[in-house]
C-alpha cells in the first residue's frame, strides 16, 4: 500500500519548485544545458533541441493553465516590485495553508494507521481465543463420548466388565487434562 505521506511531500516539494521557478528568468545566451538542468525532471540529457522545445512548450502550457487556475494576476517582467510581493505573499500564504493542511493529514494518516494496528490485533486475540476455546470444547464433549464407545467396544468383547463407564471417565479426565495443557499454552502466550 503505497504512503499517503509520499503524496502530501511531492505536492510540498512541487509547490516550492513552482514558487522558485517563477522567479527564474532565463537570458537569451543560455546554452541548452543550461535550459535542461532547469527543466529538471522533463529533460533528458540525450534529448535533441527539437525535443527539448516541445517539452518547454509543454511545461510552458501546463504552466499557463496552473497560473489560471490560481486565480492569481499575470505579473508583467516590468511589473512593479510591490506588485510582485503582494503576488509572492498571496503564494506564501497558499503555501502556508497547504503546508498546514498536510500536517493535518499526515497526523490523522497516522492515528488511523495506529488505529488499525490495535484493531488487527485484537482481532487476531479474538480469533485464537476462540480457536483455543472451541477446540477445548470439541475436547470435553468429545473424549467422554469417545471413551463411552471404546469402553463399548471392550465390554462387548468380553475384555473389561463396565466398560461404557471406565471408558467414559477416562475421556473425562482427558478431556480436562486436554483443557488444562490448552489454557496454560494460551496463558503463556498472553
Amino acid at each position: 500500500m503505497p504512503d499517503p505521506n509520499d503524496d502530501f511531500d511531492e505536492i510540498e516539494q512541487a509547490l516550492r519548485q513552482a514558487a522558485k521557478d517563477h522567479r527564474i528568468e532565463l537570458e537569451d545566451g543560455d546554452e541548452p544545458e543550461e535550459v535542461k538542468l532547469e527543466l529538471g525532471n522533463y529533460a533528458d540529457p540525450s534529448m535533441s533541441d527539437e525535443e527539448l522545445a516541445i517539452k518547454q512548450a509543454d511545461l510552458e502550457s501546463k504552466l499557463a493553465k496552473i497560473s489560471a487556475e490560481s486565480g492569481l494576476p499575470d505579473v508583467d517582467e516590468n511589473a512593479d516590485p510591490s506588485e510582485l510581493n503582494e503576488v509572492e505573499v498571496e503564494l506564501d500564504e497558499r503555501l502556508k495553508k497547504l503546508e498546514t493542511s498536510a500536517k493535518a493529514a499526515r497526523a490523522n494518516e497516522h492515528l488511523r494507521i495506529g488505529d488499525q494496528a490495535q484493531q488487527r490485533k485484537a482481532e487476531r486475540s479474538a480469533a485464537l481465543g476462540l480457536g483455543i476455546g472451541m477446540s477445548i470444547a470439541y475436547a470435553i464433549i468429545g473424549m467422554p463420548i469417545l471413551g463411552f464407545f471404546v469402553g463399548m467396544l471392550l465390554e462387548n468383547s468380553a475384555i473389561l466388565a463396565n466398560g461404557k463407564m471406565i471408558g467414559a471417565l477416562v475421556g473425562i479426565v482427558l478431556g480436562f487434562g486436554f483443557m488444562i495443557v490448552q489454557l496454560k499454552r494460551y496463558s503463556d502466550r498472553q
